[in-house]
């Protein structure tokens, strides 16, 4: 197969040129930026036109360097961050501001996610994007120093998710804390406490202990469960246990969070000792596809959930 060649002109060159580059200072300003406020087009040669126009065609192609974007860091983020905009969500508005896929790329690391932009080093005004970031509740880490690729100056930026603020305060207001668990795993929790775990299908969550508020309600939490049951691929059996943490049992050095994701409570990282324990009711669901409000019942002789 004989390769097709497509031969330009100057004034072609040119123009690939300053569109480029027109394209790129209008990713990085709100207001509009001109190509003969930075150099003269018309003044370089006609060797030089021909090699910018490819170093930039091959820039803007993206190869040899970061690769598209991706959501694998999506659950992180929204189990450990707060007001953090997630990835995909994030994606779509750096494409506001003229950024391709490729110019962005999410990094995981020990449960961490970062966020990585390469971008044009023309006008070197970064507070465009910085500002950005910010407003969608990613920080900046750090911002290399101009590298040449390609022929083009270019300059990395790394973003790290708005931590969570701790809301132990909160969750140590409520007397009782309360947590779901597939039946089968009682014996085990009340012998070695609720550790923190990422099994669970629903949240698909980093490992943490996911807790629900005092003030629930059993309705509430029969919802609760249900949709645990349906969301465990793993798990066929709807019998689950309820268990109910006694705060004042619970050792201070144990921080509480929060996550949109799970409006129900808190979670934490740390394990919730047995001594603080106590069954307080069970449910059988019957049909993990319909939800028929199952009643809890409870066992225990305080019953301190309201209907």
């Amino acid at each position: 197969m004989t390769k097709k060649v497509i031969k330009l002109k100057e004034s072609d060159l040119k123009k690939i040129i300053k569109e480029s580059l027109t394209m790129v200072l209008e990713t990085i300003s709100d207001d509009p930026l001109h190509i003969e406020d930075f150099f003269d087009i018309n003044s370089l040669s006609a060797k030089d036109v021909k090699s910018i126009a490819t170093d930039i065609s091959v820039f803007f192609a993206g190869k040899g360097y970061y690769s598209n974007i991706s959501d694998d860091g999506e659950t992180i983020i929204n189990e450990n961050t707060n007001v953090t905009m997630p990835i995909g969500q994030l994606r779509q508005e750096l494409k506001k501001l003229g950024f391709k896929n490729w110019q962005i790329k999410s990094q995981i690391a020990f449960n961490k996610v970062r966020v990585v932009i390469l971008y044009a080093d023309i006008a070197k005004n970064t507070n465009i994007i910085v500002n950005k970031m910010a407003s969608c509740g990613w920080v900046k880490a750090s911002i290399s120093s101009p590298k040449v690729l390609y022929g083009v100056p270019i300059r990395v930026m790394t973003f790290d998710p708005e931590e969570q603020k701790s809301l132990t305060k909160e969750a140590r207001r409520y007397h009782y804390l309360y947590h779901w668990t597939p039946y089968k795993n009682l014996n085990s929790i009340l012998n070695n406490g609720i550790e923190a775990r990422s099994e669970n299908d629903y949240l698909s969550y980093s490992p943490k202990a996911h807790l629900m508020k005092g003030d629930i309600s059993k309705s509430e939490a029969s919802s609760l469960g249900w949709k645990l049951f349906r969301m465990n691929n793993s798990l066929k059996d709807g019998h689950y246990a309820l268990l109910r943490i006694t705060m004042a049992k619970v050792p201070e050095n144990i921080e509480f969070y929060g996550v949109s994701r799970y409006p129900y409570g808190y979670f934490t990282k740390e394990t919730i000792p047995s001594l603080s324990l106590d069954l307080f009711g069970e449910i059988i669901y019957r049909d993990k596809f319909n939800y028929n409000n199952e009643t809890i019942n409870v066992l225990v002789a305080n019953d301190t959930m309201t209907t």
